[in-house]
């Protein structure tokens, strides 16, 4: 018998309390692999503790790390009485997987319980939201955070606003802004990014204004986003001044912000800066290369961007569907069928059917080139047609004399539910009223039942087929 120094009998601990211990120890030192987490899973099955929070807790976060959520949610599930670090952490796991929805159901599932979410679990919860465009559920998040006060910290406002803004509530994310009591680099960067993504550049100019005045140094995805909007303003002394920043500051090999500033140029018309910022980049991706020839069709340099192309080819650098659609846009312009159809090839047929905007530029260049037997063969091999292309297709047959078939294509495309728009008038007619474009209109007035209003010499009202001109001849 062992006994103590006091002379009375030890007590052994049982062999169960000794694995448990060491069970224990080797889930606080962690796993180094998914069979490891396994081996570990079973021995907590057969000493009886799968129903103990705090090792169960470090077994979901370990299957959701190693990317199995399947069976993170299957221990979850067979929990008795899960608590708020459980859900915690299955919540976490599920948004770090990507599972948006189910982790909004499990966010769920803990408010009925009436369980109360921590502040970093609010957070996980409204990236979910944010991810998934659920603005309702986003909305009694928000609601939440302000009874639970949450509402001081700055990575949840963060959050909020970042939600807000992915749901197309530029509105309220600025509110939320505006009422944080301290912000940080990532708010400015957050609500920048809101007004970005939703097309207000001209706030997204003020907004890194105000950055700026607050002390704070952008990175270069903010950088990039200025860029994007100096672009789409044509703010061209702005965009320059970000370009000295980038020099200043040592960022001039980063391959994004260059990229952005070719566009910036490109779109501003300046060519030649496009062209330098281009040539001196030591590193260059399929991106660099679309937008520097974007840029030559876009600023009506064709026969350049057909060199751009091909010297992309010669790097080895593999043409995007982007790319291909550049090149067919300059070759559409000279007329270069043949070039067109080369830098076609280099894609899979099926790619090219698949995509709208690539379908649509090849139409347009067959069409143009007077080729209609080839532009009729891509639309009808389409696999699925918007708009756009519906338009293309029939203004270029109606531009090489099969005036008949397009009105027919017309008439088909209204049945489809497709509803004309000014785009469609325009390729189709050329919004000239004479001749037999008269009886044309007449014609589209009657299959749309709609009213058309068009000025040549005189004033024409085109309603349901009929011409308020009595016949114009």
């Amino acid at each position: 018998m062992v006994m103590t120094l006091a002379g009375t009998p030890a007590i052994r601990p049982s062999i169960s309390l000794i694995k448990a211990l060491e069970l224990k120890s080797c889930f606080d030192i962690g796993f180094r692999s998914f069979e490891h987490l396994k081996q570990a899973h079973a021995r907590l099955l057969r000493l009886g503790l799968c129903q103990e929070n705090h090792l169960l807790d470090t077994l979901l976060g370990y299957y959701t790390q190693f990317g199995n959520t399947h069976y993170s949610k299957l221990i979850f599930d067979q929990t008795n009485e899960p608590n708020i670090f459980l859900f915690h952490t299955i919540i976490k796991g599920l948004v770090s997987n990507d599972l948006f929805e189910e982790a909004i159901k499990y966010y769920q599932s803990m408010r009925s319980k009436s369980l109360l979410p921590n502040r970093f679990t609010i957070s996980f919860a409204l990236k979910a939201c944010a991810r998934i465009y659920d603005y309702r559920s986003g909305l009694k998040i928000h609601s939440l955070v302000v009874k639970l006060g949450f509402d001081k910290y700055v990575f949840v406002n963060n959050s909020l606003v970042s939600m807000y803004s992915k749901c197309g509530s530029i509105y309220d994310a600025h509110k939320v802004f505006d009422n944080m009591p301290e912000k940080d680099s990532l708010s400015w960067n957050v609500i920048i990014s809101g007004y970005h993504d939703v097309g207000k550049f001209s706030e997204v100019l003020s907004l890194f204004r105000g950055f700026l005045r607050n002390g704070l140094k952008p990175d270069e995805l903010t950088l990039a986003r200025i860029l994007c909007a100096c672009a789409e303003l044509g703010a061209l002394e702005f965009g320059e001044w970000i370009h000295r920043y980038i020099n200043l500051n040592g960022l001039v090999k980063d391959l994004a912000l260059n990229t952005s500033l070719i566009y910036m140029y490109t779109k501003c018309g300046c060519m030649d800066k496009a062209r330098g910022i281009f040539d001196q980049m030591l590193e260059k991706d399929v991106v660099a290369w679309t937008s520097i020839i974007q840029g030559y069709v876009v600023n009506g340099f064709a026969k350049e961007a057909i060199d751009m192309f091909f010297e992309m080819e010669r790097e080895n650098v593999k043409p995007d569907c982007y790319a291909i659609v550049a090149m067919v846009h300059a070759c559409t312009r000279l007329g270069a069928m043949k070039l067109g159809e080369r830098a076609i090839n280099s894609l899979k047929w099926e790619e090219v059917v698949a995509n709208l905007p690539l379908g649509k530029t090849i139409i347009d260049m067959y069409a143009k080139c007077g080729n209609s037997n080839s532009a009729w063969k891509v639309f009808k091999e389409m696999k699925e047609r918007d708009i756009a292309v519906w338009t293309s297709t029939m203004s270029g047959l109606f531009m090489n004399g099969h005036a008949k078939v397009a009105f027919g294509l017309f008439a088909q495309m209204v049945k489809f539910g497709l509803q004309p728009n000014g785009s469609t008038f325009i390729g189709l007619l050329n919004l000239r009223v004479c001749g037999k474009r008269h009886s044309a209109i007449k014609i589209i007035s009657g299959i749309t039942r709609r009213a058309i209003v068009l000025r040549d010499t005189n004033l024409h009202c085109f309603i349901v087929g009929t011409c308020l001109c009595k016949d114009y001849r």
